[in-house]
């Protein structure tokens, strides 16, 4: 059988169509807040034996060292992977912003990368 000039006779051209459309399909973002306000995207997958950070990664202490985004974004993640975080101002510096780089009730992108996990 053809469609177009794809012949769908053999296992490998399936799978190269399978890669393409993967390449071109835009990832869906992961609502982590449940209100819009943090969303996280996986811009690289991890590997499947990969160590999760949940557990691991002292977040969400009191006061905080990071964005809100972050504390709900690093609990779901595992070495290797990489995501970009799209968090509005309440997830973010909230109100008061980061003078003079980020302004006050920005929303702000970061990308995030997990290397390493260690026990505490």
């Amino acid at each position: 059988m053809r469609y177009g000039s794809l012949a769908w006779t053999s296992p490998p051209a399936a799978r190269r169509l399978v890669a393409w459309l993967a390449m071109t399909t835009p990832p869906t973002p992961l609502d982590l807040s449940g209100d819009g306000g943090c969303l996280m995207t996986t811009l690289r997958e991890p590997l499947p034996t990969a160590a999760r950070a949940c557990g691991r990664v002292r977040v969400g202490a009191e006061p905080s060292d990071a964005a809100l985004g972050w504390d709900l974004a690093l609990p779901r993640m595992r070495v290797g992977q990489q995501v970009r975080l799209e968090c509005g101002p309440s997830y973010a510096y909230g109100d008061a912003g980061a003078p003079p780089l980020i302004p006050p009730s920005s929303p702000v992108t970061f990308e995030l990368e997990l290397l390493s996990v260690r026990e505490p």
